[in-house]
């Protein structure tokens, strides 16, 4: 894969990092004692953590990055769009006593843990698929896309909590 597409995997793979839309969830259930605000905080707080653990896991990276093809980190982004699909049927259907909530915390991680391992992974294989002298200007590239994701992701997710999920939320 040509380093100029791997900027695309990156904005899929930081494309649902913003908490808003999981954070939109009632706190049912145990959650309920929490709180609603501290529910987003507590969203937010796993995502963030878990995320900086897999950044964190350099060996674990390393093997991904060496034996992972940028194909897979493709089809692995596109595979996590999947995730908020999960976590805005919670929200639809307002599951009882909690489950839904802990569904969402599980999907938030998942998030959390591939992205961190995704977008790390992808970063670490740019030498290996750039021309020969153009490293340091693929690398710019990649941090590149992962701005243009990380600004789409926060732009879709406002979007789309605040106009398309109206009433879903508490």
């Amino acid at each position: 894969m040509a380093p100029s597409s791997m900027p695309v995997h990156l904005l899929l793979s930081d494309l649902t990092v913003v908490a808003k839309i999981p954070g939109k969830a009632c706190a049912d259930g145990v959650f309920a004692q929490v709180g609603q605000d501290w529910w987003l905080m507590l969203v937010i707080g796993i995502y963030n953590l878990l995320d900086l653990c897999a950044r964190l896991n350099l060996r674990w990276l390393q093997r991904v990055a060496a034996q992972v093809s940028a194909r897979t980190c493709l089809l692995a982004s596109l595979l996590r769009l999947l995730l908020p699909v999960l976590i805005i049927t919670c929200l639809k259907w307002r599951l009882s006593s909690g489950a839904g909530n802990v569904i969402i915390l599980l999907a938030v991680a998942a998030l959390a843990l591939s992205n961190g391992s995704i977008a790390t992974a992808s970063m670490m294989q740019i030498p290996s698929h750039a021309p020969t002298g153009l490293h340091e200007e693929a690398v710019y590239v990649v941090v590149a896309g992962v701005y243009l994701g990380l600004a789409s992701g926060a732009t879709a997710s406002y979007v789309f909590a605040s106009y398309l999920l109206q009433g879903l939320g508490c």
